[in-house]
């Protein structure tokens, strides 16, 4: 006859102590065939060292099979717990979709453009590929809109991983006499007579510019036709720490 339990609740290590480091609290829960395997004593070696299942011959009693049972559920249920946790990770985006995000309100686009870095060959066609015109309105250089700050870092993004490679463009447009239009050509042809840059920045006002739509064109062309002609082959070395003046302005 099966000597009554102990009332009082104790710790032992069952076979699942050295594979999961789980404790078996001998007396819970009381009800239930399973959990009543899990508190029947098992036989004892030599020594009084509790005997295990897998100390069992194959075939013995009823509780020790059960109990075998109950652990192989509970190697089961942490599997699926630890894949569900690697399946909750959040996937590394790809080149395209950081590129899709350059610019967007909150985005950390220099990290991403370092990333874009790592493989700057592919990552440059994919940027001249996204390559688009904007409007070239005080207005809408002064909204300072995502669809703006996209076109700027797709040009940041190629002067970073082509070294600092950039290109310029004449424009048919003929610039005012306004203090603003006068600003405008000043910054976006500095130090380069006629040749005007995708955008320029005057950084003590916090004004950006923003060349003509002829202009831009021309500029995205010509990065066309250089990665056609050449992106396979450039030896590209990416920026290191450059200046704000050497790729963001």
């Amino acid at each position: 006859m099966r000597p009554p339990a102990d009332p009082r609740p104790t710790y032992r290590w069952s076979v699942a102590g050295p594979r999961l480091g789980l404790p078996m609290l001998r007396g819970w829960p009381p009800a239930g065939p399973l959990f009543r395997a899990l508190d029947s004593p098992g036989k004892e070696q030599a020594g009084g060292v509790p005997r295990g299942p897998l100390d069992s011959p194959k075939g013995g009693p009823p509780y020790i099979r059960e109990w075998g049972i109950a652990i192989n559920v509970m190697e089961l249920t942490a599997l699926a717990l630890l894949a569900v946790c690697a399946c909750a990770q959040p996937a590394e985006p790809t080149a395209a979709e950081r590129i899709a995000r350059l610019g967007a309100s909150g985005n950390d686009n220099v990290a991403d453009v370092k990333r874009l870095a790592d493989n700057p060959r592919v990552n440059a066609g994919l940027l001249i590929a996204a390559l688009h015109t904007i409007p070239d309105s005080e207005e809408f250089a002064r909204a300072d809109n995502s669809s703006m700050e996209q076109a700027l870092w797709l040009i940041r993004a190629l002067r970073y991983l082509t070294g600092g490679k950039d290109f310029r463009a004449r424009s048919r447009h003929v610039f005012g006499r306004s203090e603003e239009e006068k600003n405008r050509k000043y910054f976006l042809s500095l130090d380069h007579k006629d040749d005007l840059a995708f955008f320029s920045y005057w950084m003590s006002r916090n004004r950006w510019y923003i060349a003509p739509v002829d202009a831009q064109k021309d500029i995205i062309a010509q990065w066309q036709r250089w990665y056609a002609a050449s992106g396979a082959d450039f030896e590209y070395q990416p920026l290191q720490n450059p200046l704000p003046q050497n790729w963001i302005w």
